[in-house]
């Protein structure tokens, strides 16, 4: 619908090939200092359960937006061969999900983005 609609669209590092966000399981997995300033103050206090802060967090975190560009799947998913592990992990599906498989695939949520330009 965002496509349908007058105006400049924004569209999101990943959305126009699908990417999802990273399922998250604990907090050493998360870099938004938001996300370590709230565990603190809410789960190390006892006012919210491990559980239910992480399972907040899989719907609210900034550091969704921030994992690598799924490019291809290489290590890494391609973006970087710098070290053995970007900043933040590369989401598991980058092997199904990356922009070399969805430039090869006419049925790709890349090329539906393209066509709707």
């Amino acid at each position: 619908m965002l496509l349908t609609l007058k105006g400049t669209p924004f569209i999101y590092q990943g959305d126009e090939l699908g990417m999802t966000n990273y399922p998250f399981t604990r907090i050493e997995e998360f870099d938004d200092i938001e996300v370590k300033n709230a565990w603190k103050a809410e789960v190390l206090t006892n006012q919210v359960s491990t559980d239910e802060f992480i399972a907040h967090m899989l719907k609210t975190s900034r550091d969704h937006s921030r994992t690598p560009m799924q490019w291809d799947d290489s290590l890494n998913a391609g973006f970087t061969t710098a070290a053995a592990k970007p900043w933040l992990a590369v989401n598991p599906n980058y092997k199904e999900i990356n922009a070399k498989q969805a430039l090869g695939d006419q049925d790709s949520i890349y090329n539906y983005f393209r066509e709707m330009h």
